[in-house]
């Protein structure tokens, strides 16, 4: 990693995701865990690569001033993502195992004692996960791939406007088009039984996402009862209240 790849600070993107996408809810704040997690894992590597140099020499001040970048931008990153609450079971376990290597051991691997208990939620939150997707693995990836389709076709038609052209609806319609893989994607939602309360929130989320595509969002005023009720039996699938 070069030292112009660490001067980036962590920023939102526009990324053309909505609060309706539940399963992209999180993107972020999991970008930037996976990143914080890539960056100690290089950390890690620039100490273990000097152990050989000659101390002071040129390549041990250079090696030196590049630990102390991927440090200061591993900083940077941890701050930011306990200052992001994770409103989604992905965003949860994406700080969980963030936790768990920041869990403080004692020779023989054991948490200290003052870390215990921290690391007895981190394990839970992270046995939890790893049921799920375990069990719900196809659902969790259809549901995922249908919010990304979905950010990718509002993104398409946010950049060449709702009045394109018949070629554009054509490329979407094509075999490899995003409206094609946006109905494969609801389709395998649709056929894939949920096992657990993941599974059943991520189904949820497709569903509450369907709904304000055809019926508008709930501000505008549009839905009746029928409508109301259906968000509501979502929104207590996914934990979110009606």
């Amino acid at each position: 990693m070069s030292e112009a790849a660490l001067k980036t600070t962590p920023t939102r993107r526009r990324r053309g995701v909505s609060k309706s996408d539940s399963a992209h809810a999180d993107a972020w704040l999991i970008e930037l865990c996976d990143e914080y997690a890539a960056i100690e894992e290089e950390h890690a590597r620039l100490w273990r690569s000097g152990e050989e140099l000659t101390p002071e020499s040129p390549e041990a001040v250079a090696l030196e001033r590049l630990c102390d970048r991927t440090a200061e931008r591993s900083r940077e990153l941890l701050s930011t993502i306990l200052a992001t609450p994770a409103t989604t079971p992905q965003g949860l376990t994406a700080k969980a195992r963030i936790a768990s290597k920041l869990v403080s051991r004692e020779s023989n691997g054991e948490p200290f004692w003052r870390d215990r208990p921290l690391n007895s939620v981190v394990t839970d939150i992270l046995a939890q996960a790893a049921k799920a997707q375990e069990l719900d693995g196809e659902l969790l990836a259809a549901a995922a791939d249908f919010h990304k389709f979905t950010a990718e076709d509002r993104a398409f038609w946010e950049a060449v406007g709702v009045e394109a052209d018949q070629d554009n609806r054509n490329a979407c319609n094509a075999e490899d088009g995003i409206w094609t893989r946006l109905s494969a994607a609801t389709g395998r939602v649709r056929d894939i039984p949920a096992k657990t309360p993941a599974g059943l929130r991520a189904k949820a989320s497709v569903v509450e996402a369907l709904i304000i595509e055809q019926n508008g969002p709930e501000e505008r005023g549009d839905w009746n009862e029928d409508i109301d009720l259906a968000m509501s039996l979502v929104r207590d699938l996914m934990g979110a209240g009606a």
